[in-house]
């Protein structure tokens, strides 16, 4: 039975041994029944004595307390990890002192020193910290030479103070006095004087990693004679080995490996007293806890464990704990982590709503502090924060979790929403779209029974449950409801059908259309958890424990899933921050750690930026567009995600677009990592740029010069001094590591047949990538610490000039070179070609033009160059366009015919042809190009939809004519303010223009769904809208936005399904025929909707998420596409009216009323047929053409 008594002395015993767990009955998986006594996982600490050789361990969490020294408080840096055997670290580090620095005149004697810091130290005050202690803080100052990292200066030292302390609190108070204006009457009778700090802001930790060359997450080395063990004045770690050592004993050790480390996972079940939603009252208890465990590399949990409030039946493969009380149920959490000893801890919104809710079931029941000891500190009561982070990625974020320092937390959700766009974060979304694969055929067992051959199993096992879709190019597709797994192997799945159900994959498997299975949950709802669980059947809470625990896998195999640990344990070592900033900090201290150590190494202080009121709106607005900016170009080919209208950083360069369908192939030069490759180019460096008039023109350098436009009109030009010897500035010598770095670890992912390794080469090729982007983002950054605007304004400027010089080659260069060509041979004539090359290559070094096995210098290049060329190339004519450029590509044809007959050719063969020369011209162009400078070939498309800047759509191939798939940008197939329905109509309207080159056909599409759509013949699935909440505050007026207001309408009713600040919440658009009714009334929750059976709204998804992006297409193609939908429009309006009935629209009588140029099929279908267009005066850079031009045998193998 349960602990239960009101004896003091038993409290007391208790409370000594917090770790100590009540357990009434133990269900394990044998199928035994046994009591069970918790230990503390050190019971068997090793001492230090029994170390013999040098401590070498993996870093995973780093913290630090102040330590009480006599009437001081000392600095502690607090090191945790792992060692190759699995032993678990804590290391104390002392004699760290934090500090910054000041400027100063050179002409500043000492004792002027003296006396500023005298005055500085009265001023110190600190709300809450003993005002002695704080300005005893302050251990020393000195004054010291460094280079400054604002302006060239020609290597020129400056004067500063260095100013030590002893703890962090002094530190942060001094630098907050610094930052004022004083009156200092012995420096200046006439002015306040106000001082500038350097790096005041950079966290003690993070100057230890970058003191002492640490990776955050690597690997270090403490010699067996440097350390000692814990005395009474440190912290001792629950751990089983437990150090101190001085922070210059703790070494570097060289390793990419990255252990195993164990992994929690956690969800919690609520109980509601009154059914609705749980808000903490005395009923509303918490009934289950789960917990499930698995190792980094491996996504099957070792162990799974729930934690019951009453009797509850065995789980086969899972220990199932039950105890008589909510007490005992919380304290057993805690005692289960104690045990069991986890690295990371995880779960789903668990800093939005578990962590949360656990802590307050400990203040209600008053056991907080012996609840909250998580950590891995020994009787250490972990800190419950309560934060907001605010980020472009997240949104606003209310953030409530414990700090348990030694144990990284870790919420999937918000990891998830910050790395992914999806219409629907629920857990059983995120599920459905990442724990998937392909079904590649299908085999009838028997009557009921089907066994699905797929590509591989990974993510569920028998007994779960799976959905089978389709996808359509655009949306995913429900082909039948959720089965249940009964059998499955590595490659196979078993699945039940109801007897008379007609499963029809075989159907869409041999149209060669995407197939596939995805993990999908039980139909367990919170009210039916209620009811079960007052049933008080044993059955019933296995079964709600069930549903628990396969929420917990769901997340272990998620994060193995998307390599989260691996990806982020490399960017946290790239940019030399903890992991836990990682997912609880915004984007510039990344960068700004990664910038501040390259400068320390260089002896450049970076100054502090001064504070200024900056509105938050603005802020964010500002980090949007840079991060929304840096995924434009650190995009994966291929990734077909929607790019919003302000998707690109201010500045950068979109070339007008020649607007149309382009039937020709069209091929893509991307340059490689642009942006960075602009700044090492010009050599764009804080320390690079000339600010002081003083310092340009001297010897020794040359200088480049860059100008940018203003948004007033008016231009800039700046000017970054470079040596001559080629040696360049900070920012450029970090983002050549970075990109050499990025290089090396690909070769390696490529090179590495363990899949565990292979992801870990990839985190960290990934890491390197987007923080070279990173970094010039971040110079654009009002926000950032290394913000300078200059900077990224040349950077883009830089990048626009590289788009139009490529623009100027192919339209201009690249004819020239192939007509050369084709001359040269037919005549055998070099002289004229040559004469172009040598002079084009005039300044290209002979070693550049080099390929191994290939050529050796210019002369052969040109030579191996007119014979390739020229046997591709010899039946053709060309007229090179650039139609299009953006950000980092350029987009142009060829435009090729026919020699002979001068007829443009658009077959497949022509296909090929565009590739092959496109591949070879851009090298041309590439050995031009100044180091490190590339322009590749990436893709060719045809045909090729351009609507507009930022929107097209087309058939891509890569680098043969054969393998194509779609590529879309800027539409609405996947923007998420889309409806599915929106998807289904264009991607029909897609595959007739793209793949049928059929106006007609596209326009009988339209016709068809529309019909469809008002005779209700689409699930109601697809025409579910989701839209982002925040936080009622972040509204001007929060009652004029329509989600919001439903939110709250939920809320008033109570119901089950309530949605917090930054949860997209799913809604229909309903008929509500009251007048002058808010656009709030117009809208419900779909669970809603379906309860109380309410009518869609058609009419409102026609007009207002339907009708404009068709139309944007269609009048591409043929001329007033409104009068489909007008006829729609009109017949749905007189159907509400009550004026005639839907079908009396389709009868031949009516085929009059719909225009001369409209007819109706054999299945009432309503047809435009194609007829030539009234010749009309066209907008600018836009082609129309006839559909019907001649495609030879482009779709003939």
């Amino acid at each position: 039975m349960a602990f239960i008594t009101n004896k003091l002395d038993d409290y007391f015993k208790i409370f000594e041994n917090p770790h100590q767990e009540n357990v009434s009955e133990e269900y394990c998986s044998d199928n035994e029944i046994e009591l069970v006594q918790d230990k503390i996982v050190n019971d068997e600490e090793i001492e230090i004595d029994e170390l013999k050789e040098d401590l070498i361990f993996q870093i995973l969490d780093i913290d630090y307390y102040h330590r009480e020294d006599s009437d001081s408080e000392k600095f502690t840096i607090m090191l945790f990890g792992k060692t190759q055997d699995n032993k678990s670290v804590f290391v104390n580090v002392d004699n760290f002192n934090p500090y910054f620095y000041v400027e100063i005149d050179n002409a500043w004697k000492p004792n002027t020193i003296n006396k500023i810091i005298n005055d500085i130290k009265a001023k110190v005050y600190k709300k809450g910290v003993d005002k002695k202690k704080l300005q005893e803080g302050l251990i020393s100052h000195k004054i010291v030479k460094k280079h400054l990292f604002k302006g060239f200066t020609n290597d020129e030292l400056f004067s500063f103070i260095e100013l030590k302390f002893d703890n962090y609190d002094a530190m942060t108070a001094y630098a907050n006095v610094f930052s004022k204006n004083h009156e200092l009457l012995y420096i200046s009778r006439h002015r306040h004087i106000s001082f500038n700090l350097y790096e005041s802001t950079i966290h003690p930790f993070i100057r230890f990693l970058h003191t002492q060359n640490l990776d955050p997450l690597g690997w270090c080395k403490i010699e067996k004679s440097k350390f000692k063990e814990f005395d009474s004045e440190h912290r001792k770690g629950q751990t089983d080995i437990n150090i101190t050592c001085d922070y210059n004993d703790v070494i570097r050790h060289e390793s990419n490996e990255i252990l195993k480390f164990k992994i929690l996972s956690y969800d919690i079940e609520v109980m509601s007293e009154d059914g609705k939603f749980p808000h903490n009252r005395d009923g509303d208890k918490i009934i289950q806890i789960g917990m499930t465990y698995n190792y980094l590399g491996d996504p099957e949990c070792f162990k799974q464990v729930i934690l019951c409030l009453g009797k509850t039946s065995k789980i086969k493969g899972s220990i199932v704990k039950c105890y008589d009380t909510e007490e005992d149920l919380l304290l057993a959490m805690t005692s289960e982590i104690k045990k069991n000893d986890p690295d990371i801890i995880t779960g789903y919104n668990i800093n939005g709503f578990d962590w949360d809710y656990l802590k307050n079931r400990a203040d209600k029941l008053k056991i907080y502090n012996k609840f909250s000891r998580f950590s891995r500190i020994s009787n250490y009561v972990c800190k419950y924060v309560e934060s907001v982070l605010e980020s472009s990625a997240l949104g606003k974020n209310n953030m409530k979790y414990y700090n348990t320092p030694g144990r990284i937390n870790i919420d999937l959700m918000k990891v998830i929403m910050r790395d992914h766009k999806l219409n629907s974060y629920t857990l059983d979304n995120v599920a459905s779209v990442f724990v998937r694969d392909d079904i590649i055929s299908v085999e009838n067992i028997d009557n009921n029974k089907i066994k699905l051959n797929v590509k591989s199993t990974e993510g569920v096992r028998k007994d779960d449950y799976i959905g089978i879709y389709y996808n359509d190019g655009a949306s995913d597709n429900k082909i039948c409801k959720k089965k249940q797994i009964k059998e499955l192997t590595e490659n196979t799945i078993i699945i039940e059908i109801e007897d008379g159900e007609k499963i029809n994959i075989s159907e869409y498997l041999e149209n060669d259309t995407s197939v596939f299975w995805c993990s999908a949950k039980d139909d367990v709802k919170a009210k039916d958890i209620f009811q079960m669980y007052e049933g008080g059947k044993p059955d019933d809470l296995a079964l709600i424990a069930k549903y628990c625990l396969k929420d917990c896998t769901l997340c272990n195999r998620i994060m193995s899933k998307l390599n989260i640990l691996p990806n982020n344990i490399g960017m946290g070592n790239v940019c030399c921050v903890p992991l836990t900033y990682l997912f609880v900090r915004g984007q510039s201290v990344k960068i700004f750690s990664l910038v501040a150590r390259q400068c320390r190494l260089e002896n450049y202080l970076i100054p502090t930026n001064k504070k200024k009121w900056v509105n938050k709106e603005e802020e964010i607005k500002d980090e949007k567009k840079f991060n929304s900016f840096v995924q434009n170009l650190i995009k994966n080919d291929g990734d077909n995600s929607d790019d919003e209208e302000d998707s690109w950083y201010e500045g950068a360069t979109v070339l007008e677009p020649i607007r149309g369908i382009h039937y020709e192939p069209v091929s893509v030069g991307d340059y490689g990592s642009l942006y960075p490759s602009s700044m090492i180019e010009k050599n764009f460096s804080h320390n690079s740029i000339v600010l002081d008039p003083k310092y340009d023109n001297l010897d020794g350098y040359k200088y480049h010069t860059q100008s940018y436009n203003n948004k007033d009109g008016s231009i800039t030009t700046c000017r970054y001094a470079e040596k001559l010897s080629g040696e360049k500035a900070t920012i450029p010598r970090i983002l050549m590591k970075l990109l050499s770095e990025r290089k090396k670890y690909k070769n390696m992912r490529d090179d590495e047949p363990d899949e565990f390794k292979k992801a870990v080469f990839e985190g960290l090729q990934l890491a390197y990538k987007v923080t070279a982007n990173s970094l010039y983002g971040q110079t654009g950054s009002s926000v950032s610490p290394i913000s300078m605007k200059a900077i990224a304004a040349c950077t883009t400027s830089r990048g626009k000039d590289m788009l139009l010089n490529a623009k100027y080659f192919v339209e201009n260069h690249l004819k020239t070179i192939i007509d050369l060509i084709k001359d040269s041979v037919e005549t055998n004539n070099d002289i004229k070609y040559l004469e172009f090359m040598r002079e084009y290559y005039e300044k290209i070094p002979d070693n550049k033009v080099v390929k191994k096995n290939t050529y050796g210098n210019k002369e052969e290049y040109f030579q191996w160059l007119k014979l390739k060329v020229y046997g591709i190339i010899k039946t053709y004519n060309i007229k090179p366009l650039c139609i299009y450029g953006d950000t980092d590509s350029v987009f142009f044809k060829l435009n090729l015919t026919d020699r002979i007959t001068g007829e443009k050719d658009i077959s497949k063969t022509a296909l090929q042809t565009s590739i092959d020369i496109s591949i070879h011209l851009l090298t041309t162009y590439n050995y031009t190009l100044d180091t490190p400078q590339t322009l590749n070939y990436e893709k060719t498309f045809q045909p090729m939809l351009l609507i507009q800047k930022k929107r097209y759509l087309a058939n891509k191939y890569e680098y043969n004519n054969k393998d194509y798939s779609l590529k879309y940008m800027g539409i609405s197939l996947t923007r998420r303010d889309s409806a599915n329905i929106v998807k289904k109509i264009l991607i029909g309207v897609i595959d007739q223009i793209l793949n049928k080159f059929s106006s007609k056909g596209a326009v009988e599409h339209v016709d068809r769904s529309l019909l469809k759509i008002i005779k209700g013949e689409y699930d109601i699935e697809n025409f579910i809208l989701t839209k982002n909440i925040k936080d009622k505050e972040c509204y001007k007026d929060y009652t004029r936005i329509a989600h919001v207001m439903l939110n709250e309408r939920m809320k008033a009713r109570n119901d089950p399904i309530q949605y917090g600040s930054n949860e997209r919440i799913a809604f229909l658009y309903i008929e509500n025929d009251k007048k002058n009714v808010l656009q709030s009334e117009r809208i419900e929750h779909v669970d809603y909707v379906i309860e109380n059976n309410i009518k869609i709204d058609y009419l409102f998804y026609i007009l207002h998420q339907i009708q404009k992006p068709i139309e944007q297409i269609l009048e591409l193609i043929i001329d007033k596409p409104k009068i489909i939908f007008n006829k729609f429009i009109m017949i749905e309006e007189n159907r509400r009216s009550g004026i005639e009935p839907i079908m009396k629209y389709f009868s031949n009588s009516s085929e009059s009323n719909l225009g001369s140029n409209v007819s109706i099929n054999d299945d009432n279908i309503i047809i435009i047929e194609d007829k030539p267009k009234t010749p009309k005066k066209t907008k600018k850079n836009v082609i129309k053409k006839d559909i019907k031009i001649k495609i030879d045998d482009f779709f003939i193998d």
